[in-house]
């Protein structure tokens, strides 16, 4: 079982062997933490404090669950923070941290360096705890339901808000969906568009850590293996990590293992173009650009695609079962995997009217109109329109709070 004096030990053994890397790694605080309270970390994104919720609980057993079954471990958490802040499980071995705070000394240099991270929040840990004390004095102030309601229609807009940081006030069309309502849903009171705001502030902070999985986890990988072949492990060591890495590569039908597949990805790159690539890659890419500019054929073995199988249920082109899978892959990346919807403002001043952008795949219909209804009754308190594309035609569904309407345009 680690303890805090052995987690200075293992630092003052692979700090240095960090520092010579090249990688820029503020200062980390490193926290030992039960398997338990990992999870439930992990439950709430990464945040050791964050606002209650029902689904961060929900989130929380389906993580302990799989867990206590050993369908999967988690073995750290880092908070990209100032200073970073990591979570690891107390009962890790020895040999096992040190790859773990390689990794973790990676991802805070993914973090300080690449473009998507430059405008985050570098206070999130306190922000969050002073929106969970905020969201709870509100609880008590206008009572639990009015307050829970609130958030659980507010979470349905939580990955819409916005590519960028620029003012959507200014702009005709808007993709802030979250921030739009917060600013101009007709009878919200104050308090209300408060709450919107640090959720979307919250939303805002996670997004780019939604962009990029792959190039994150990928890098973290491609240096915990570089840095501990540079140490000197005893055979026991070498052991203990090689089981951890290996378990870290394991992909399993049909699910995309994203430390894999930026791992061969990187690699390739330091192999053709040296570790400059390396670095080019970190500061300017996301999961999009990485996999369409460093994803080759050559490479479907050591990235785990030979496993890999797309959502899409259309027949793969004919003679390009490669170029198929790269440009399904590519679709299921763009924008996280999210929707883009946009917001045009209704001249009426009395609707809510959003558009879907499509490309390709659907909106869910089964749990479309259970979204729109909380968007139109506690957020809106008026009808909101979505025009989309549905089985290749035109339609413009809505809800007023009380009536769904499905009604095809084209």
């Amino acid at each position: 079982m680690l303890t805090s004096d052995k987690i200075r030990e293992l630092l003052q053994r692979v700090s240095p062997v960090i520092e010579s890397s090249g990688l820029e790694v503020p200062h980390i605080h490193f926290e030992l933490v039960g398997k338990n309270s990992l999870s439930a970390i992990a439950a709430h994104s990464g945040m050791p404090t964050r606002f209650g919720h029902w689904s961060f609980g929900k989130a929380y057993h389906r993580m302990k669950t799989e867990h206590d079954y050993r369908l999967t471990q988690i073995y750290e958490l880092v908070i990209n923070n100032q200073p970073a802040y990591a979570f690891l499980d107390r009962e890790t071995s020895p040999a096992q941290a040190l790859l773990i705070m390689a990794h973790v000394a990676a991802h805070v240099d993914f973090f300080w360096h690449n473009r998507l991270f430059f405008a985050t929040a570098h206070d999130m840990v306190a922000k969050s705890a002073w929106h969970q004390r905020q969201i709870e004095d509100w609880r008590r102030s206008y009572g639990k339901e009015s307050v829970e309601s609130l958030i659980d229609a507010a979470m349905i807009l939580m990955d819409f808000t916005g590519e960028s940081t620029l003012t959507w006030l200014s702009r005709p069309r808007s993709d802030d969906l979250l921030g739009y309502v917060a600013a101009h849903a007709p009878s919200l009171e104050h308090w209300e568009r408060e709450v919107l705001m640090m959720l979307r502030a919250e939303a805002r902070y996670f997004w780019p850590q939604q962009l990029t999985k792959i190039t994150n986890e990928g890098y973290a990988t491609f240096w915990h293996l570089r840095i501990l072949r540079q140490m000197p492990l005893t055979a026991e060591e070498i052991w203990d990590v090689s089981r951890l890495h290996t378990k870290v590569l394991q992909t399993t039908t049909p699910q995309l293992n994203p430390y894999r597949l930026g791992l061969a990805i990187y690699q390739d790159l330091e192999r053709s173009k040296g570790l400059d690539a390396v670095w080019q890659a970190r500061d300017e890419l996301d999961d999009v650009g990485l996999v369409r500019c460093g994803l080759h054929e050559d490479m479907m073995e050591s990235a785990g695609l030979a496993l890999f199988k797309p959502a899409d249920t259309e027949p793969e082109p004919h003679g390009a079962p490669f170029a198929a899978m790269k440009m399904q892959l590519l679709r299921d990346l763009e924008n996280a995997g999210i929707p883009h919807l946009t917001v045009i403002p209704d001249v009426s001043g009395s609707d809510l009217v959003l558009v879907h952008h499509h490309d390709g795949r659907d909106l869910d219909f089964a749990i479309l109109p259970y979204a729109l209804e909380a968007v139109a009754k506690r957020l809106w308190r008026g009808r909101v329109l979505l025009h989309t594309i549905q089985n290749r035609i035109a339609r413009t569904v809505s809800h007023d709070g009380c009536h769904w309407t499905d009604t095809a345009t084209g």
